[in-house]
């Protein structure tokens, strides 16, 4: 239970204070699938402009229903994302 207490996602500490929010905050994740809100991590090996979330919490809301035509798989990953302050 501990483990699904809430979602958190990572950033740059940069594209953190860029979005004027601080790490430890929660923010709104949106994309074309729809959104959620979470905990904002900072993770400072990331790549600027990139955010990760664990898919099983919730992160697989937000993909569309695609397909890699390439990989059969669905399409997880390079997922455009904008963020809200709460």
């Amino acid at each position: 239970a501990r483990e699904f207490a809430g979602g958190w996602a990572e950033m740059h500490p940069d594209d953190i204070a860029e979005q004027s929010l601080r790490a430890g905050w929660r923010a709104r994740l949106v994309t074309e699938c729809g959104s959620l809100e979470t905990v904002i991590r900072a993770n400072a090996r990331l790549p600027r402009k990139m955010i990760f979330m664990p898919a099983h919490f919730g992160a697989n809301s937000l993909a569309p229903f695609k397909w890699d035509k390439k990989l059969k798989t669905p399409v997880l990953r390079g997922i455009p994302v904008s963020i809200e302050k709460i």
